[in-house]
Order: C-alpha cells, then structure tokens, then sequence
C-alpha cells in the first residue's frame, strides 16, 4: 500500500469508515489492557519502561535511516541493580 502521499490521488484523502471500526475497536481494547499492566508495575518500573518506549520510539521515527546493532531494553535484574546503586538500598 506505501505511504498516503504516495498514493495516485494525493492529497485527496478518503476512506471507508467501515473498515476501520474493527481496529479501532481492537486498538482500543488493546491500549486499556496494555494501561492495566503499566499501571500494575512499580513505579520505577514505570519510569524505566517509559523511557525505554520513548527511546524506542525516537529511533523508529528518526529521519535518518540508522540501522541499531546490539542495543536491546535493560533487564529488569539490571535495572535493580542500577536502582540499588543509586539509592543504596536492596542488594548486588
């Protein structure tokens, strides 16, 4: 399908609203079930997956077409390592 401005009646967008109910639909249920799990996480849990979403996203949607070797979301075992650091609390 390619992109919208590239489709032969550019920028004459039109769409059948049909069609779209069921995902819309489906995105909906599926973004209060994906809220329901976040909002169960603790709260440095929260805050590491937001910004590990953000990270994700920025380099998705970068202009550059960058191709990321090795780099993968911290563990949640590294990320209480790193909480223990920087708190001095729990253990190593």
């Amino acid at each position: 399908m390619g992109w919208i401005w590239q489709q032969s009646d550019w920028p004459n967008f039109r769409y059948d609203k049909r069609l779209l109910e069921y995902r819309d639909d489906e995105f909906r249920i599926n973004s209060e079930r994906l809220t329901g799990c976040f909002e169960a996480l603790p709260m440095a849990y929260q805050e590491d997956a937001t910004i590990d979403l953000m990270l994700s996203e920025a380099i998705k949607t970068s202009a550059t077409r960058l191709f990321c070797v090795g780099y993968t979301a911290r563990s949640l075992a590294n990320a209480d390592r790193e909480r223990a650091l920087r708190t001095g609390k729990g253990s190593l």
